[in-house]
């Protein structure tokens, strides 16, 4: 999109234009859903929390300043969303066999280790940011900057996170073999 085509696209979310809203949700609403499931425990819960960003998404329109992307801000309300939910009901679960089925078709960062594997890798990365910033970066799609924004950190930092990812998963991928 041209640079006046973005303003004006930001310009009629804000707005309260429904086309543009719908076009998001058309656009978004599987990744958005795909990183709130790796984020929860069952499928229901994040269908519910995939419908809840986006609601609060609606409401809270005028507060997107333009300054990045609604991409990258649409993540950054799910992970939000993300974090009330485990708030409120105080418990972290492990995550469904869904979730595996369904990664298997996003998670393709080298095709000779088995992909089940590779997601039980990144399940269990501590500190938590690393499975986060290796789903948003590899599963969703999304660049360095609409992670950092999505996460609420430098691009700087995303790069170093995901370096450290990266290096930790190879290193039990190793450990393993």
């Amino acid at each position: 999109m041209a640079e006046d085509s973005i303003h004006d696209h930001h310009a009629r979310f804000r707005a309260g234009d429904p086309e543009v809203f719908e076009r998001l949700f058309r656009e978004y609403s599987d990744a958005i859903y795909r990183f709130v499931l790796f984020k929860v425990s069952r499928k229901e819960d994040a269908e519910d929390l995939t419908q809840t960003a986006f609601v609060k998404a609606w409401e809270r329109r005028e507060q997107f300043g333009g300054k990045g992307t609604l991409k990258a801000w649409l993540f950054q309300i799910a992970r939000h969303v993300v974090i009330d939910f485990y708030r409120t009901r105080k418990r972290v679960e492990e995550l469904p066999e869904q979730v595996t089925d369904h990664g298997k078709n996003y998670l393709m960062m080298d095709t000779h280790i088995d992909h089940e594997r590779l997601l039980d890798q990144i399940r269990s990365l501590e500190p938590q940011e690393y499975g986060e910033v290796l789903i948003h970066r590899f599963v969703n799609e999304l660049s360095v900057e609409e992670t950092a924004e999505a996460m609420g950190k430098s691009a700087g930092a995303i790069r170093i996170l995901q370096h450290r990812a990266l290096a930790a998963i190879r290193k039990r991928l190793e450990e393993q073999e």
